[in-house]
């Protein structure tokens, strides 16, 4: 043991050398014991827990946030990305988790973690898509830990996501004429716009704002990059789009290309690379559709969701997955048809109507098969 007595203090103080989860050997101090053996426990402590398969969740976060640092400087993953992870992390996973052992959490203390948050009233509580994006955060450090400390436990594998609550007034999508009610509300021009643009292209909020003159052509929208949110604050950057699939041209309405055409010519001076919605960032525009949703008494919705209604008005229409998914920037269909799959029935109906309706009058009367 490398314990000595500071005899200045009168304090016990341990120094040590110890191998990290990487591996990687590092050195310690640690000063200020009032007892010998409080020291000789603390280097044990630290000397074992390098070399076990159980280690804390708090530790294991500790590591999944230097990984996520790791990937961002690579440019595996953006700001945006790792700000989202982390903060899921830090407000609602670990102060349930942090004190557990990795390898002891089970299946149901996962569900009652899930089960807290539907306890709190409707205003506070997340969203069951929301929450099911953190559940699938913490099932990558499970997966994280089990990759990287050796343990084998992955509670949240053995539970089921969560369903949509039964009394959540929060709509999953917009119709034409909800859409419609709010629009007529709009008294800013460049709100109608920028709404028009997000309902009736697809586009992300963050895409929206980060148009330039340039990307508008006669009936479609040039889309690569986006306006993203920085270290959880208030601050915005224009960065690359969320995936290279995002990068696409989007086939647009010419009644919209036109609207976006005549708001352009009323800015003051623009220049093809000045910014079309320059200096409006995203919170002030949830914040606009939150108030209107409450005063026209719509079903409550972020902007994104107008995203959602534009995709799936596109597949009832027409029926093509790929279409959807190349329009919208998803790299796989299978990603569309998840967020969208509730729409399938119902454009399959009318698919096989429409064929039903082109082919009746020379079917036989009658006929047995």
């Amino acid at each position: 043991m490398t314990v000595t007595k500071n005899l200045k203090t009168g304090k016990w103080d341990c120094a040590f050398w110890y191998k990290d989860w990487q591996g990687v050997r590092k050195h310690t101090t640690k000063r200020g014991f009032d007892k010998k053996r409080d020291a000789e426990k603390y280097e044990s402590d630290m000397r074992n827990k390098t070399h076990t398969h159980d280690p804390k969740f708090s530790e294991v976060i500790a590591a999944y946030r230097e990984e996520l640092d790791s990937k961002l400087k690579l440019g595996e993953l953006k700001q945006s990305t790792v700000d989202g992870k982390i903060q899921a992390l830090e407000y609602y996973v670990l102060p349930f988790f942090e004190n557990m052992n990795v390898d002891k959490v089970t299946p149901l203390q996962v569900m009652r973690w899930l089960a807290l948050q539907n306890e709190k009233s409707e205003k506070e509580r997340l969203s069951s898509r929301l929450l099911n994006r953190i559940r699938s955060e913490l099932n990558q450090v499970f997966e994280f830990s089990k990759r990287n400390f050796g343990t084998k436990n992955n509670p949240v594998t053995l539970t089921d996501r969560v369903k949509p609550y039964s009394n959540d007034t929060r709509a999953k999508l917009w119709t034409v004429e909800q859409y419609k009610v709010f629009y007529d509300d709009i008294e800013i021009a460049s709100h109608r716009v920028l709404f028009n643009i997000i309902f009736w292209a697809g586009l992300r909020i963050g895409e929206v704002l980060a148009l330039k003159i340039e990307d508008i052509s006669p009936y479609k929208i040039h889309v690569d990059k986006s306006l993203m949110r920085i270290n959880n604050k208030d601050e915005y950057v224009i960065s690359t789009t969320k995936t290279r699939s995002s990068v696409r041209d989007v086939e647009i309405p010419k009644y919209l290309y036109h609207q976006i055409m005549d708001y352009i010519s009323t800015l003051y001076k623009v220049k093809a690379e000045d910014y079309i919605f320059d200096g409006i960032k995203p919170t002030a525009i949830r914040t606009y559709m939150r108030y209107h949703c409450i005063k026209l008494g719509l079903p409550r919705i972020s902007p994104h969701i107008l995203r959602h209604s534009y995709a799936s008005m596109l597949y009832a229409t027409t029926g093509d997955i790929l279409a959807v998914a190349e329009q919208i920037g998803h790299a796989d269909t299978n990603t569309t048809f998840k967020f969208y799959a509730h729409m399938m029935p119902e454009a399959n109906r009318k698919a096989v109507d429409k064929l039903e309706s082109l082919t009746v009058d020379n079917l036989p009367q009658n006929s047995e098969f």
